[in-house]
């Protein structure tokens, strides 16, 4: 099971935030980064999904709760009263370690105080994904040659801040608290300041093997504090359980204080060792739904089970009126905003290994469509305008300045035109419903949401009367180096597709059920003359495509940029600016953030010929930064599409180890999330080589690097769970439910449920 471990055993100050970040604990309700009690932390952090405030932010920001963690030690005896921590003791021995198999954090600390006594302190943490609101913290104290007392100072610390490192945004959220006093333990309730909703956090330190005292109970700086305490015996080691459940006002339960104490009470007679179990069966069961195997390289099969189990623990427990951040549960970067990374990057883990949670990420999008509307509205267009930076309520909250890569204070432009989003999620659906044909869901809410998006490009599609077409100008694509440009490819493409498909799904509902549909459509106000103008329309939209080249122009006017050769690149093998570029002029160059034209042939491959994806993989290859942790994986997908293996291993391990080298440097403020689920579509959709093609058969291309045994791995199509097996030679599909039909190579087999069908790799 080493495989299923990720393990620290050098203690660093520098690396000391992205440890935190690697060593989290989410279950997609709430996250705990994984901090270590005795060391001051980097960036302490405790969240729930969907707990927004703004104070006096430009923008609403995911809340770090008061930290449920907090806990000293010290020890008393004749020589006086010392605390233990890492400040005021030296480090004597250190590891730290993700038991991903279990769903745990572990470690294990030495520290010499200053009279000379070695303490020795091991912890184990989990967050419950049987329980959601439940998270547990075993401890295990043993002092060398000391005779004395150990004091235990427990409290909810609510000096806790948003962007504590910027003291220019270091914001707390909370207008006030109340702390909680009873038999049992401590608890606090924390009052929003925007809506003066509560957060409640409760807990109970129990000893394990011993008797601990209540000394005494304060309430300091308005915060509960509890002393707890007991007497110490030569190297005995003392094991006490610190259990907590945190609840809000956002959730759909009973969240007042007398249900969250009942609760905790529930836990406490369910015990650490029984909650535990029933969490690991839970982990355990999830795993054989979504495990990749690796046979031949240990450390890219590690990389690649922490990638896709911190991807699952963002959103296991996620609700509808939610989504995944782009930094998950593990930090405060991008100020847990939802962004199109979830649609294109993180949803097609969860479509193919758990369709009810990808169902979920898109009832968030329906529950947030009256914002989407009113940001159409507020813009002056028609239909639903998703926001390119979300929240609870679906309100454009993209900040209106940041930093450049210089330092200084610029313009942020995505809010304003970075569109492509609105399509984005149009497609998601689409890839939804032909994965799990759920009639109910685009009946009820899938309709609506392609209804409202087609009335939005219809509004946005500007007419140029010399050329007969129609256009959509000043935006911006996936790239964002180039800001503000016209008829971008990526754009108008989807933009085109969502009208066809919008059409499709209209004409289909009003076969399927008249009733719903005549319900819907009186609703909106969508009458048939406009859906019969989109179809006119969806033929002139301008898609800039010279028949001399296959290269495809990513925007009017992208050829006539300034060149520049990338030739030099970081320890990480990521790009170097060239020497004479300056970076505020990116949007005059050829260089690229990410993929862009690319991305349109990553999320359609069946539009484009082979020719075509490989001689635009080679050109805008090359011309790009990768200054975004979405770049890599794509490219690595790619690559094994048209063939061009020589960097599709290299590519594949920078995705993985985003954030477990902090390859971007910027990991401490949480995971990034996208480069998780991006490393799923590397490993299943690159190197695996399964897509869906124009037909809706199963397709299978695959191709392993040369010192990978074997790939496996396991999907879900139209209820059907089936298990994938490749070496070398031969490719191995065996359907558990239903036979199915597949490609390999254009040939069509068949697979008889419950047997392997294999096929030999050409």
């Amino acid at each position: 099971m080493e495989n299923y471990k990720i393990t620290n055993k050098l203690f660093s100050e520098k690396e000391k935030g992205s440890k935190e970040t690697v060593f989290a604990l989410a279950n997609g309700y709430m996250g705990i980064r994984g901090t270590i009690e005795f060391c001051e932390p980097e960036l302490s952090g405790t969240f729930i999904q969907g707990v927004f405030n703004k104070g006096d932010m430009s923008v609403p920001e995911l809340v770090n709760l008061p930290d449920p963690l907090s806990i000293n030690v010290y020890l008393i005896n004749e020589a006086g009263l010392q605390r233990v921590n890492f400040n005021s003791c030296n480090l004597l021995d250190f590891s730290e370690e993700l038991d991903m198999r279990r769903g745990v954090f572990l470690y294990s600390v030495s520290l010499k105080t200053e009279n000379g006594y070695r303490v020795n302190i091991k912890s184990e943490r989990f967050i419950s994904w049987k329980n959601k609101h439940r998270w547990a913290a075993k401890y295990w104290i043993n002092v060398e040659k000391f005779s004395g007392r150990i004091l235990i100072e427990n409290t909810i610390n609510n000096n806790i801040y948003n962007n504590s490192m910027n003291p220019l945004d270091k914001t707390n959220h909370f207008g006030h608290f109340r702390p909680l006093n009873f038999q049992d333990g401590i608890g606090m309730v924390s009052y929003l300041t925007d809506s003066n909703k509560k957060i409640i956090q409760m807990c109970s330190t129990v000893p394990e093997n011993f008797r601990m005292n209540r000394l005494k109970y304060k309430e300091e700086l308005n915060r509960p504090v509890e002393i707890l305490c007991f007497d110490c015996d030569k190297n005995r080691e003392y094991c006490f359980t610190k259990y907590g459940v945190i609840y809000s006002d956002y959730d759909l339960e009973d969240s007042s204080p007398e249900a969250v104490e009942k609760e905790l009470n529930f836990f406490l007679r369910n015990g650490y060792d029984k909650e535990l179990k029933e969490h690991r069966r839970e982990i355990e069961d999830n795993w054989d739904r979504i495990d990749i195997k690796i046979d031949g390289d240990d450390e890219v099969q590690r990389a690649l089970r922490w990638c896709i189990f911190q991807l699952n623990s963002s959103a296991y427990k996620i609700n509808e009126y939610s989504s995944i951040g782009a930094k998950g549960l593990h930090g405060e970067g991008y100020k847990g905003h939802v962004f199109w990374d979830t649609e294109i990057f993180m949803f097609p883990f969860f479509l193919y290994t758990n369709p009810e949670i990808a169902k979920t990420l898109l009832m968030y999008r329906y529950s947030t469509l009256p914002g989407a509307i009113k940001n159409a509205f507020e813009t002056g267009y028609k239909g639903a305008r998703f926001p390119w930076e979300s929240e609870r309520e679906g309100i454009e909250v993209t900040p209106k300045w940041g930093m450049s890569y210089k330092g200084e204070k610029v313009r942020i432009l995505t809010g304003d035109h970075e569109y492509h989003i609105i399509a984005d999620i149009a497609l998601s659906i689409y890839h939804y419903y032909r994965a799990t044909l759920d009639n109910d869901f685009m009946m009820r809410y899938g309709a609506e949401i392609l209804f409202q998006t087609g009335i939005f490009w219809n509004s946005r599609l500007q007419y140029n009367d010399s050329m007969d077409r129609y256009e959509i100008k000043n935006v911006m694509g996936p790239d964002e180096f180039h800001e503000e440009v016209d008829n971008n490819v990526y754009t108008n493409f989807l933009a085109r597709w969502n009208l066809k498909y919008s059409a499709y799904i209209y004409f289909w509902m009003k076969r399927k059920n008249i009733r719903v549909f005549r319900e819907l459509t009186d609703k909106i106000k969508l009458f048939p003359s406009e859906v019969d103008g989109w179809r006119e329309k969806i033929e002139k939209i301008y898609i800039p495509r010279d028949p001399k080249s296959k290269v495809i122009e990513q925007f009017e006017g992208y050829f006539k940029l300034k060149e520049y050769e990338i030739t030099k690149h970081d320890e990480n093998g990521m790009p170097l600016w060239p020497d004479d570029l300056d970076t505020d002029e990116l949007n005059n160059t050829t260089l690229l953030k990410q993929p862009d034209l690319l991305m349109l042939m990553y999320l359609m491959p069946e539009q484009f010929t082979f020719e075509e994806m490989k001689e635009n993989y080679d050109f805008y290859e090359r011309r790009t930064m990768h200054k975004s942790s979405l770049s890599p994986s794509i490219h690595c997908l790619l690559s094994i599409s048209v063939h061009e293996y020589d960097h599709s291993y290299e590519y594949f391990k920078k995705t993985l180890l985003t954030d477990l080298y902090d390859n971007q440097g910027n990991s401490a403020l949480g995971i990034h999330a996208a480069s998780t689920g991006g490393a799923w579509l590397a490993a299943v959709m690159g190197f695996g080589r399964f897509y869906i093609d124009k037909d809706d058969m199963l397709n299978f291309d695959p191709w392993l690097p040369e010192k990978w045994n074997s790939l496996s791995y396991k999907i879900i199509w139209r209820g059907n769970p089936m298990e994938i097996e490749i070496t070398h030679e031969k490719l191995r599909i065996k359907p558990l439910k239903e036979s199915i039909f597949f490609k390999y190579t254009e040939k069509i087999f068949e697979a008889t449920v419950g047997e392997s069908k294999e096929v030999k790799i050409l």
